[in-house]
């Protein structure tokens, strides 16, 4: 009979995450109707969760409505969460994991200013292997990093980059490079991540991908360097690539990155994509006549 008594007990308390979970993923306002169909759970049970949640103060009733929304306890609790964020801390183990499953050199990498610096470097432990330098930085739209960035970053922050970053760099020729720089953004923002071929370090390729935080935006990217040697398809698109969006994925979730529990087999960035919380960069016209040459630095 104890078993019983503890099994339901783990039962109520994934019930009442699931309910939290509900108020997580929506702006709205929710009332005990709404709750029972998207939980599946039978009226009693809900509005039993519900009045020890309000009690407790993680929801708040609305005392006209009856709707429910997060309570003064969920804020507090949120607000601790980002204080104690550190990323390079919540990053590490999966760069670790990445680095010994890759069995190639990884990297955390975060912009400041026109340039992406490279924070936390994992080098490969094999005899050839990519020697990248913590701390060393590049331009961020010379490199995958920093692409991958720009990709996926707020459109405001992204324009106002790029109108910094262009004509400091490159003054000839700025409207052709600066198209040429959207439409490989936004070549990297409907795949998911970066793909580049001796850009940034000769007789090496790179694939990178985006982290994002408890707000939805874009936070950090993280990547492996590999010997052309070893940078072929069939590995990218089995091992290498599945490896790097899972470590992605992992970081975004422990930056307090928030998925709709509906949509549980979708990554961070597949769903923020379908969502539309992600702002691609617009759409180049075709009628310009510029070459695509797709993750390939701009040159004069």
């Amino acid at each position: 009979m104890r078993r019983e008594k503890s099994d339901y007990q783990i039962k109520s308390v994934g019930f009442a995450l699931d309910l939290l979970e509900e108020f997580m993923t929506k702006d709205e306002a929710l009332n005990s109707a709404k709750l029972v169909k998207s939980l599946k759970i039978n009226r009693k049970s809900a509005e039993q969760l519900l009045e020890t949640l309000e009690e407790r103060r993680y929801l708040s009733k609305a005392r006209h409505s009856g709707h429910y929304h997060l309570g003064e306890t969920a804020f507090v609790l949120r607000q601790t969460f980002i204080k104690h964020l550190d990323v390079i801390k919540t990053a590490r183990p999966i760069l670790q994991r990445l680095a010994t499953d890759s069995a190639e050199t990884c990297f955390l990498a975060k912009p400041e200013d026109n340039f992406i610096v490279y924070h936390k470097v994992i080098e490969s432990g094999q005899t050839l292997r990519v020697r990248l330098n913590q701390n060393s930085r590049a331009e961020l739209h010379a490199c995958g990093a920093g692409k991958t960035f720009l990709a996926f970053a707020d459109r405001e922050i992204r324009d106002n980059l790029l109108g910094r970053i262009i004509p400091e760099s490159r003054p000839s020729n700025v409207l052709a490079k600066t198209l040429l720089l959207k439409r490989q953004l936004n070549s990297i923002f409907t795949q998911g991540y970066a793909l580049e071929h001796e850009e940034h370090h000769q007789g090496a390729g790179c694939i990178v991908a985006p982290v994002f935080n408890h707000t939805g935006n874009v936070a950090v990217t993280i990547g492996l360097m590999i010997p052309l040697t070893r940078f072929n398809e069939e590995r990218l698109k089995m091992e290498l690539i599945p490896q790097l969006i899972r470590g992605a994925d992992d970081i975004s979730r422990g930056l307090g990155f928030v998925r709709n529990t509906r949509k549980s087999h979708m990554s961070p960035t597949a769903l923020l994509r379908q969502e539309g919380a992600l702002k691609s960069a617009p759409p180049v016209s075709t009628s310009e006549e510029v070459e695509y040459c797709p993750l390939r630095a701009i040159t004069g």
